[in-house]
């Protein structure tokens, strides 16, 4: 039966979109998974085009729509035009060295395998669960047997926290539970390597403020040294003075507290002892740096600061149009500056530990600090650091804190994701890690850095994992899943915190579904992490979305979750979650729009 004209025209364009894929010119050689390259450059020259509409006349012909064609985009292009052919009465001649669907899934198994389980395509789909282990796991090693009881196939030891002894513990802990599995159920160890660290540096520390309450009595001492040391009793406040005021206050039946407010508190004296002088307060108060306790006397003032008040971190409260000063050098952070009328001198100011981000910033450029919590736009760049004003944060403000992390999303800047403390941790976990997670990859330099380090120490059957979690790192996700296909066996961390603060919050959707559909076209397994079932994990109740999220999950070939109070219970409900979602699902469809957000 002849074709229709319609029929004919979709012919063409599945030929001519054939040849378009095909023309792919790259060197495999010496690659441990060649075809699994050589599909995924075939799917990025697929996604160089606009194929929705011809989807839509496939999908009218009942023909495939090439919406999971990803693992073997030829071959897929091949069945389609031969299919049309037939109906032509006419023989189609298929490349003989294409990448069948049978053999995709079979690299995709064996790749997969990283995370336990059988080498082999399986009839059902499985996602492997991870859990972090918390720092109590190294003090309670039964509560590691328990987790796995419940469901987790891998543990993750985040060598950010905690120390070699600790990890050597709890890794011995899950080679003692797998001497009594089966080799295909065996648990896995994957190891975070920390990476560098672009956080807030420290902020100076200031005296901080005292609640009195009139329950409890107040003894009044001088600084003294250890031999003369008076011990408050606990359930009373002392307050330190100099040893000129103590002299005159023990002959007082009453002292004054003179409070920044500028309200006036009785300290009236009960007793006056060796060493101390007890009083009862007569109102609830606070006292800060501001305060003074006085003695007036013939008119005249007789006072002393509070010597004893707690060192606390400066508050540095920025609202929204306030500035922050990121500085270049070194230095400790502090709050705006201001004179006697009010009038800001100096902005509040912070250090950032990774100098290498400041130099390259550029005015406009966006920077977020605290997981996105705060926002800003550089608005002049100065040769000691940027000025910075905040353009997102709460109605109320948000507090700056030291150690929080800094995103500098529109920055190109490399670093180099093993650091020196890396390189020492990795002598601590290379004899039981059985995957290594490289924090911070921003491109194949960062693989190619780990995979030497592995070779030198003859650990190279160690699996490499890779962390997206900035928008280098997306765009450079070709050349990185390129790298790791010199590798035996590797993988990529879908890092969703990091990651949707540099790519803002709405984008973040669509963006880890193009990054799920170029590793299966890569035939790289994915894990999801960050913020997993994170409610049900602290509270044991989960918001709806995040049970949502968490069905989502099942798209990937494990999925973490981090460390909480109320873990054994979300392992159970995420393991209930993907078994079901496992019934109906095992791959979406996808629409071949064009794709430009990948670097080539």
């Amino acid at each position: 039966m002849p074709m229709s004209e319609n029929t004919l025209n979709v012919l063409e364009e599945v030929l001519a979109l054939r040849d378009f894929v095909a023309d792919t010119k790259l060197n495999p050689d010496n690659c441990i998974n060649p075809k699994s390259l050589t599909n995924m450059y075939h799917y990025l020259r697929l996604r160089q085009k606009d194929n929705i509409q011809l989807q839509d006349r496939l999908t009218k012909l009942g023909l495939s729509s090439l919406g999971r064609s990803q693992p073997h985009i030829l071959h897929s292009l091949d069945l389609i035009a031969e299919v049309l052919c037939k109906c032509q009465n006419t023989e189609y001649q298929k490349s003989e060295n294409t990448l069948s669907v049978d053999e995709a899934e079979e690299i995709m198994a064996r790749r997969a395998a990283i995370f336990g389980g059988e080498p082999k395509p399986k009839k059902r789909a499985e996602t492997k669960i991870m859990l972090t282990l918390p720092s109590e796991a190294a003090k309670t090693p039964q509560m590691i047997e328990d987790f796995a009881s419940a469901g987790v196939g891998i543990f993750r030891i985040n060598t950010a926290h905690d120390s070699s002894l600790e990890w050597g513990i709890m890794a011995a802990k899950i080679a003692e539970l797998n001497q009594n599995l089966h080799p295909q159920n065996k648990l896995k160890i994957y190891v975070d390597l920390a990476g560098p660290k672009i956080r807030t540096g420290e902020i100076r520390k200031v005296k901080g403020e005292l609640k009195l309450d009139p329950a409890k009595k107040v003894y009044i001492t001088q600084k003294t040294d250890e031999e003369n040391f008076v011990k408050v009793p606990v359930d009373a406040y002392n307050i330190e003075v100099n040893e000129e005021f103590y002299k005159k206050a023990k002959k007082e039946k009453s002292l004054t507290l003179l409070v920044d407010d500028e309200k006036h508190r009785t300290l009236k004296v009960v007793s006056s002892e060796k060493g101390f002088i007890v009083c009862e307060l007569n109102k609830k108060t606070k006292i800060n740096e501001k305060t003074l306790i006085a003695i007036e006397k013939k008119k005249k003032l007789f006072a002393s600061e509070i010597q004893n008040l707690p060192e606390v971190t400066e508050s540095i409260k920025l609202l929204d149009g306030d500035l922050l000063f990121l500085s270049l050098e070194e230095m400790v952070g502090h709050n705006k500056i201001v004179n006697e009328t009010g009038r800001m001198i100096e902005p509040a100011a912070i250090y950032c530990t990774q100098k290498e981000f400041v130099k390259d910033a550029k005015e406009g450029d966006k920077v977020f600090i605290d997981d996105g919590k705060i926002g800003l736009k550089v608005v002049e760049k100065r040769p000691n650091g940027l000025l910075c004003q905040v353009v997102q944060v709460k109605q109320n403000g948000e507090t700056l804190k030291e150690e929080k992390g800094i995103n500098f999303p529109d920055s190109k800047t490399l670093v180099d994701a093993i650091t020196e403390e890396d390189a020492k941790n990795l002598n601590s976990v290379v004899e039981f890690a059985d995957i290594l997670g490289i924090s911070f990859a921003q491109s194949d330099r960062d693989i190619i850095a780990l995979k030497d380090l592995l070779k030198f120490k003859n650990k190279e059957h160690i699996a490499i994992v890779a962390k997206i979690e900035t928008k280098l790192a997306v765009q450079n996700l070709p050349s990185i899943l390129e790298a790791l296909m010199y590798h035996e066996f590797s993988a990529i961390m879908l890092a969703r915190g990091d990651l949707a603060i540099e790519v803002e919050f709405e984008n973040m959707s669509y963006l880890q579904e193009e990054i799920l559909d170029l590793c299966e076209a890569a035939h790289t397994p994915v894990i999801f992490a960050t913020q997993v079932l994170e409610n049900q994990m602290k509270n044991n109740l989960p918001s709806r979305a995040e049970i949502t999220d968490a069905a989502f999950a099942q798209r990937a070939d494990c999925v973490m979750l981090n460390k909480g109070a109320f873990a054994l219970n979300t392992i159970k409900k995420l393991e209930f979650i993907l078994a079901r979602m496992h019934t109906i699902f095992k791959k979406n469809r996808l629409l071949l729009g064009s794709c430009d957000i990948w670097s080539r």
